[in-house]
């Protein structure tokens, strides 16, 4: 069951459409006095460090602004440009009373001020099950924990450093974790260990290590590697780094846009998370058809420039044994091997694909904040990656960084399925249908294929006729014309395997049983949500809703892996 929280957002520097990089932090509070500024440079570098490899993102730092490590990360942050998110583990008058002495209270206060939102579970006292959910909450928005630590895992305290550094490496608590019988990966991230003094064993580590920082990460297979370089979750990085890129591009050019939409999710009454989530899914899908077209553009000039490559070299051999068809041919070639190139490095079908994905989920992550549904669609989205696709995962989370909820309602619960599930079904198999226009494209493309194909080898057997009946009555001057025929054929075939190359990319057939097989389910789903609706029945609507929204969000992911094992590849040779 989600936290009930008392939530304060004093101002959203966070730019609705793009997605932060959120690190967290946690640590000792008893830390000596003399070391607190080799933390606080230890601390800064590895800020300094990770805003380095992604210079077009916002960055985030959650804290609980505890004494000690908390306070040391939270003013580094805050002189780094960094914006300062903080989660409580009870209410501030309760909270403070954890500290001694009027100038922590006072320092409390001003770091509290300072941050951009404050986020506070409702725990009654401060106890070590409260500093565990806040910890979880933090671990389960951020994508690195910063840990101000001895190491010492000898006597590990529930809601202590050591204990939200195992959960952080080996299993992170989930809301709406699926069965067990499920399989799933458990979700663990990365941790750089700034080694730290307490001020109750001074002596465990030398005052010359103070501030010294290992990564610990995660593998695959559930070890800890105590000697990582995150390889994985720079790349992870990176892709945020990037789409942050091509999404300031975009709101640049369509800030007007932007604005009506932070308009409209106002009227609505809407928590951050669904405003969030719809802008993601906004900017998400305008720059994934952008860079579609771009794509679509590009492979058409690959194409193009095959083709000719290809017309070259079959000139070359059959009627005009010129050197200029072969250079020409040559030249084609590698243009067309430079456009490929090209393309490859800028990761356009990539970024196509992982953007599309990314709306997709927001839509369901939209529909469910909207409706007052508790889960957040990261839990149930590409669970078994664990590559650079654990980016989409993060974008979604970050929406849901600012505090704020709403309860279901059965009003909102019928705009959502007017909006969401009738726009889907008909998507799928109603007025759009996708699913029929899919299998139609793949009967014509499959039709021109084989008839391609085949009118070369009609060519073909054509020209073995001529060349053994006809051939030796002929003058050389009719025999070079016949030649032409060679170039025929050949234009044919390398048609052929054009169009098969884009019926494997384009997999119109998987697509259209997908889409059938989606359309079924949302019909279903629509006509249990309106029974749900009129028994009044919110809890068994929302479940419904989440139904629907993991059926959405697997149809999804399979497109995503399915394309991106398939990407357009066009051989020229």
């Amino acid at each position: 069951m989600a936290l009930e929280m008392i939530n304060s957002i004093k101002s959203p520097f966070l730019t609705y459409g793009l997605v932060p990089i959120v690190i967290s932090i946690t640590g000792h509070r008893d830390i000596p006095q003399e070391d607190e500024p080799r933390l606080f440079d230890a601390v800064t570098k590895a800020l300094k460090e990770i805003a380095d490899q992604t210079p077009y993102s916002q960055h985030v730092l959650l804290s609980a602004l505890a004494e000690g490590a908390d306070r040391i990360a939270a003013r580094a942050a805050l002189e780094n440009s960094w914006i300062l998110g903080v989660i409580l583990p009870a209410p501030a008058s309760i909270y403070e009373q954890d500290f001694v002495t009027e100038e922590s209270r006072s320092e409390f206060h001003e770091l509290h001020d300072k941050a951009s939102w404050v986020e506070t579970l409702p725990a009654k006292v401060t106890s070590p099950d409260a500093y565990r959910e806040a910890g979880i909450r933090m671990a389960r928005l951020s994508l690195f924990l910063l840990a101000l630590w001895d190491g010492d895992e000898t006597n590990v305290a529930t809601g202590g450093t050591a204990d939200i550094v195992n959960l952080f490496l080996r299993e992170i608590p989930e809301p709406s974790r699926p069965g067990p019988a499920d399989n799933y990966l458990p979700e663990a991230r990365p941790v750089w260990h700034i080694l730290t003094r307490r001020t109750r064993a001074p002596d465990r580590i030398p005052i010359s290590k103070v501030g010294d920082m290992k990564k610990l990460a995660i593998e695959p297979d559930g070890t800890i590697n105590r000697d990582s370089k995150c390889e994985r979750w720079f790349a992870v990085m990176k892709r945020i780094d990037l789409f942050s890129s091509d999404g300031k591009s975009w709101l640049n050019d369509n800030s007007d846009l932007v604005a009506q939409l932070n308009e409209k999710d106002a009227t609505l009454g809407l928590p951050p998370s669904a405003k969030f989530a719809n802008a993601l899914h906004v900017v998400s899908d305008k720059i994934s058809m952008q860079t579609q077209r771009t794509r679509d553009l590009q492979m058409r000039w690959l194409f193009g420039l095959a083709l000719a490559a290809i017309f070259c070299q079959q000139t070359y051999s059959g009627p005009a044994w010129f050197a200029g068809w072969l250079a020409a041919a040559f030249v084609f070639g590698l243009l067309a091997t430079a456009l490929l190139l090209k393309g490859g490095r800028a990761r356009l079908e990539e970024q196509y694909l992982d953007y599309r994905a990314l709306a997709e989920a927001c839509r369901v992550q939209y529909s469910w904040k909207r409706a007052g549904v508790s889960a957040c669609v990261a839990d149930h989205f590409l669970r078994d990656q664990r590559d650079e696709l654990e980016w989409l995962r993060q974008a979604v989370r970050t929406t849901e960084l600012m505090p704020g909820s709403l309860p279901l309602d059965a009003d909102r619960i019928k705009d959502v399925a007017e909006d969401w599930i009738d726009d889907q079904l008909n998507y799928f198999i109603g007025k759009t249908d996708k699913a029929t226009s899919n299998d139609a494209q793949y009967r014509k493309w499959r039709i021109r294929a084989q008839w391609l194909f085949w009118s070369g080898i009609a060519v073909t057997g054509l020209l073995l006729l001529l060349h053994v009946f006809v051939v030796p009555n002929l003058s050389q001057d009719e025999q070079a014309e016949l030649q032409w025929l060679i170039v025929v054929y050949g234009m044919l075939f390398g048609l052929s395997g054009m169009v098969e190359v884009y019926l494997d990319v384009k997999s119109f057939r998987e697509q259209a049983r997908t889409y059938r097989r989606m359309g079924i389910a949302m019909g279903v789903a629509r006509r249990n949500l309106n029974v749900a609706l009129e028994n009044g029945d919110l809890n068994m609507a929302e479940d419904i809703l989440m139904g629907a929204g993991r059926d959405a969000l697997d149809e999804n992911g399979s497109w995503l892996l399915l394309h991106r094992d398939r990407p357009p590849v066009v051989q020229l040779g």
